[in-house]
């Protein structure tokens, strides 16, 4: 008899805990998404080099939250502002969703992982971008020595476009170097001249670096990373980046030899000097000369990049709108003069402004946030349930062009930022859904940096030159559905124009 009532027993408890699991899974609700294919998933659906333009047709179909799944992983797509800050943003969820996926570049170049960009969301990372951002407010524009070494670069390169005579130029063979000067300013307190070995390593670097990141070559790394070991274009791309990496390790051990604390005078200075100063201190010994070179490589690919993608896109649009461009160097007349533009000047000139932020917002060189991941546990959103692992992207392409918030988003408005002649407040829509550089605790830590790079760059050019078009050549569609995606960056076609004295 009390056989038959312990196994009655076990029996009832089995339907039970049974129960209890069944009724859990039915509970969980996944975003909606394409089904796609076993194991490969959405895989042979998506163009990887314009997979923003593949998610925005997935919003129209599934809404603000897609997710989908690729070669056994599961992603997640998030293509509202509000869902994107909760996500990101929120103390509820926020920290969970603001890891790094694994990555081959974050595992092979940087180290294992001793940056900020590539770094999961934990007590190291919060101790690097710390020191970064301290680090980079001391010797960026704030510093009254960058300021005149930035005015030193900009009649530089000035004088480059003036030689051009009005001819037919590439302007990025002009621009990029520049920008990686401005990286070297920052690291070194000196700028460079044109045959200066370090200028050639910044160039480099950015070049392959930017190449290797591009998801179509990143995920052959990911798949086949034995492949770096190999002759032939991925082997020969490893070799270079870690040729450049090379560079810059004997540029921080130079640095390091003669590193004096009474004379800190730029970047690097103030992270060897908080590296002797935790080697002194075994509690602190966290920061090793791999941490300082993993943030010396992020702030090269995440800055020239970005401003690359920003200015091209600049000189595009300002050229298939000549009023606009007249407009703003009408401003910079009335405020700047004969001077040249300062930092201080962007208050003081809100029609600039405003065009600086429509480019950003119709251009949205950055389409989608760099890639977030839930790696230590599953997480519940918007009554969905985000399994752990997921590797999460915000759509800021999408919440760009929102007409909901932006009417006729397809349209170059710079008048949208600007009201009564002044620029709208930050609780303003327009303003309030603008996340170009991202949003949350992975927010880009050079933003105040790249706006007055993209200020002072395009008010000195507009301020000597009119932006023109050669003779018989034909513009390309501005539309921002358009242009080419290279690397995680939007880019216009490469286009040759002609810089004319005013």
């Amino acid at each position: 008899m009390l056989v038959e009532l312990s196994l009655i027993l076990s029996f009832l408890w089995f339907l039970l805990t049974a129960f209890e699991v069944m009724t859990s899974k039915r509970k969980k609700k996944s975003p909606p998404g394409p089904c796609g294919l076993p194991f490969f998933g959405s895989f042979f659906d998506i163009d990887l080099k314009n997979i923003h333009l593949d998610f925005l047709k997935w919003k129209e179909r599934y809404g603000d939250i897609v997710s989908f799944k690729m070669n056994g992983k599961n992603f997640l797509v998030l293509n509202n502002i509000d869902i994107i800050r909760k996500a990101f943003e929120s103390d509820e969820i926020g920290a969970l969703m603001s890891d790094r996926p694994l990555n081959f570049i974050g595992e092979n170049i940087f180290f294992g992982y001793k940056d900020v960009l590539l770094r999961r969301y934990d007590d190291e990372f919060m101790k690097m971008k710390k020191l970064m951002i301290r680090s980079m407010k001391l010797h960026d524009y704030n510093s009254d020595k960058f300021q005149q070494l930035m005015s030193e670069e900009l009649s530089h390169i000035l004088s480059k476009f003036q030689k051009t005579e009005g001819k037919p130029t590439e302007p990025m063979d002009i621009l990029v170097p520049s920008f990686c000067n401005i990286i070297g300013m920052l690291f070194t307190g000196r700028r460079c001249q044109d045959e200066d070995r370090l200028l050639k390593v910044l160039v480099d670097f950015d070049r392959d670096g930017d190449t290797m990141i591009q998801p179509q070559v990143h995920a052959v790394y990911k798949l086949f990373p034995w492949i770096r070991h190999f002759p032939g274009y991925y082997g020969g791309l490893y070799r270079n980046v870690i040729r450049g990496r090379t560079e810059l390790h004997n540029l921080v051990q130079d640095m390091k030899s003669k590193y004096d604390k009474t004379e800190v005078q730029n970047f690097i200075h103030e992270l060897l000097g908080e590296h002797q100063d935790f080697a002194e201190d075994p509690d602190k010994g966290w920061l090793t000369d791999e941490h300082v070179l993993g943030m010396i490589m992020d702030l090269i690919n995440t800055s020239v990049l970005t401003t690359k993608a920003v200015m091209a896109g600049a000189l595009f649009l300002l050229s298939h709108f000549p009023k606009i461009q007249e407009k703003i160097r009408e401003e910079i007349t009335n405020i700047v003069g004969s001077r040249s533009p300062t930092t201080e000047d962007m208050a003081s000139m809100p029609y600039t402004e405003a065009c600086m932020m429509e480019i950003l917002r119709y251009q949205s060189h950055l389409p989608l946030t760099a890639p977030h991941a839930n790696l230590s546990q599953e997480v519940e959103l918007e009554g969905y349930t985000i399994p752990k692992g997921t590797v999460i992207f915000g759509n800021l392409f999408a919440c760009h062009h929102d007409e909901t918030v932006y009417p006729d988003p397809w349209e170059f408005k710079p008048d949208r930022f600007l009201e009564e002649g002044k620029l709208v407040g930050a609780d303003h829509p327009a303003v309030r859904n603008f996340i170009g550089f991202g949003v949350g605790r992975r927010r880009c830590v050079g933003q105040q940096m790249a706006r007055i790079r993209m200020f002072l760059y395009t008010t000195c050019l507009l301020q000597k030159f009119k932006i023109e078009i050669p003779k018989d050549t034909s513009l390309p569609s501005h539309d921002p559905r358009a242009l080419l995606s290279e690397s995680p960056v939007i880019l216009p076609p490469p286009m040759q124009y002609c810089f004319v004295e005013c």
